[in-house]
């Protein structure tokens, strides 16, 4: 092997080394402060995961790179060089499920900030390790692994900080719930076999349609974390997106699992309101209708009992039309009268 040779792929493996002892475990502190957490379902395990993916797949492309550039030293009649592994260990001591914590807000900006430095640094170091394999005459193939391990990392930031500046604004500086955490922060990972995504964001709009269906696949039961999934939907939802969804379809708010039980009520109250209205307006319209109070001139004392006292009795309004009656039988009349 000729001396120049030997000299420039021994430097181009110590330079590929040097990358993968400073950037293979750029993804550690990102991994650890997920699965610390990822208990609480929706889709914290289902990014975790994918965020494990990855962390593996970066560590392997550094050492197959610096494996490939050592075989290459070897090819050339020297000496291959150890290659050292870039496995790093990623062990938490994770917590016990509990029904009373999610994750907290500055873990959730960690992981954000993580994620976004991983990024950058990786697509980085993935252009350093591309440029060192094709200078040695070899493939490229692990430096892109690299670099599109960066590019991943960079595009899930802004979901997950538009997700985590809605869940700040419930929930500043303190505790989330899991739901929150697994359907509002990792909701976009969610699996959702039966749209409800798509059904919530139309949802949300107004759309009462969307509402209906909603509640036909609760009543259906074919989705076990739909309530979970409607709470952190709420809880994501604007003032204004909220009022417009308790005026315009109460019937359906009310019915939905999921929400908080004051919004229940709030939208039941609304809705017996909206009958109670129509009704009114309805008796109105007939002849001698409307409330008690409308047809007597009389205000109606209220009842203890039932909501309402009776006012004074009134005879009976004799029937319009023909009314088949029955009454005891009496010698020499017919048991049915028509009158």
């Amino acid at each position: 092997m000729a001396a120049d040779t030997a000299t420039e792929l021994e430097l181009a493996f110590t330079r590929v080394v040097r990358l993968g002892r400073e950037y293979a475990g750029v993804l550690d502190s990102p991994y650890r402060c997920l699965i610390a957490k990822a208990w609480v379902g929706g889709g914290a395990p289902v990014f975790a995961e994918e965020l494990r993916v990855r962390r593996a797949r970066v560590q392997a492309a550094f050492q197959e790179a610096a494996a490939q550039i050592a075989d290459q030293i070897h090819r050339q009649g020297g000496r291959r060089p150890a290659v050292p592994t870039f496995a790093t260990p990623a062990a938490v001591v994770s917590p016990a499920p509990s029904g009373f914590a999610g994750m907290d807000i500055p873990a959730m900006q960690r992981l954000i900030a993580g994620l976004e430095r991983a990024g950058q640094e990786l697509r980085h170091a993935g252009a350093r390790v591309g440029a060192e394999l094709r200078a040695s005459g070899l493939p490229a193939a692990p430096g892109h692994q690299i670099s599109g391990v960066g590019v991943w990392a960079q595009e899930q930031v802004p979901g997950l900080r538009r997700r985590l500046e809605l869940i700040q604004r419930d929930c500043p500086g303190g505790l989330t719930t899991p739901v929150m955490t697994g359907f509002g922060l990792f909701g976009g990972y969610a699996p959702d076999r039966h749209g409800v995504g798509a059904l919530l964001d139309a949802a949300a709009t107004g759309d009462v349609v969307a509402l209906q269906r909603l509640v036909e696949l609760q009543s259906t039961g074919a989705d076990r974390q739909l309530a979970a999934r409607v709470n952190a939907w709420w809880q994501s939802l604007g003032a204004a997106e909220r009022q417009r969804l308790l005026t315009g379809a109460p019937h359906l708010l009310g019915r939905l699992d999921g929400l908080p039980a004051t919004v229940r009520d709030q939208a039941n109250r609304a809705y017996l309101a909206q009958e109670k209205q129509a009704v009114t307006a309805e008796l109105a319209k007939r002849p001698g209708g409307g409330s008690p109070g409308q047809r007597t001139g009389r205000a109606v004392a209220p009842d203890h009992r039932r909501g309402t006292r009776p006012g004074p009795r009134r005879a009976r309004r004799p029937p319009t039309g023909p009314v088949a009656a029955v009454r005891p039988f009496r010698p020499g009349e017919g048991r049915h009268l028509l009158r």
